[in-house]
């Protein structure tokens, strides 16, 4: 059973926040993010203002929590680190095999002959000659040597794109490998949390659009964990201090930058 008040280290949302898989129009998955008005009237309490003053940051919070979704559902689908850096050695190996295979010039002159081929069986009715009778028949044949151009040029940079997909995988193989050697692919605890930093980088932005400066006053504090709970995060009132710190470091701005931020 899905715990609202979790302090687990994954995005895991209250049940004031629904998200329901939805599937975009161009039929890929998406989420549908909707807040309760008890969560907004919990919000407000906290920050110490109307309601109807905080209604602008409904549609920011929902794109957080669509974010951390996102984010939870990409990482729910991936293997474990070492069968992924497992995978990419074997995918580099793969490309490179590919890579070899297409680098004759005939290899993309004879992909590029048989895509404009197709296309003309497509466009004009037949693969073999063509007879230009009226000026219908004359646009149509414009018309395909336009879309043949640009099918040739597709052809070329599908070629193109597996030496790319080659020289990236070694780098990013590397890059997991060290990581791994460094411990740093372990989950990270408190203020390292990824998922807390991003949560509280929002709180601290949504808080100084209030008009408030970097300080962090108990209504400061109130107003960050009202954020963190909806996310599924109980955190004790220090780490939110030393979370809301980090994020005021990440920021980079003065105290005077931050208290000129109103509310719009």
């Amino acid at each position: 059973m899905r715990n609202p008040r979790s302090s687990a280290k994954q995005f895991n949302p209250s049940r004031e926040v629904r998200i329901e898989p939805r599937c975009a129009a161009d039929g890929s998955a998406t989420w549908h993010v909707a807040i309760a008005p008890s969560a907004m009237r919990k919000l407000a309490k906290a920050a110490g203002v109307n309601e109807v003053d905080l209604s602008w940051l409904r549609e920011p919070l929902e794109f957080m929590m669509f974010e951390l979704q996102c984010h939870k559902s990409s990482r729910d689908r991936a293997p474990s680190w070492p069968n992924r850096i497992k995978h990419l050695r074997a995918t580099s190996c793969a490309v490179r095999k590919l890579e070899a295979l297409l680098r004759p010039e005939w290899i993309s002159m004879e992909m590029g002959r048989f895509e404009t081929r197709k296309l003309q069986l497509k466009m004009l009715g037949s693969r073999g000659g063509v007879h230009i009778e009226t000026r219908a028949d004359g646009k149509r044949a414009r018309d395909w040597m336009r879309a043949a151009s640009v099918v040739e040029g597709d052809v070329k940079r599908d070629v193109e794109g597996v030496r790319r997909i080659r020289s990236r995988l070694p780098i990013m193989i590397d890059r997991f490998e060290h990581a791994r050697a460094e411990g740093r692919l372990a989950p990270a605890d408190g203020a390292r949390n990824p998922i807390k930093q991003y949560i509280g980088d929002n709180a601290l932005r949504w808080w100084m659009r209030l008009g408030h400066g970097p300080e962090r006053p108990d209504q400061f504090i109130a107003f960050a964990e009202t954020v963190y709970r909806l996310a599924g995060f109980a955190l004790r009132p220090a780490a939110i201090r030393e979370q809301l710190k980090s994020a005021v470091k990440r920021r980079g701005v003065s105290g005077d930058e931050q208290r000129s931020e109103r509310r719009v």
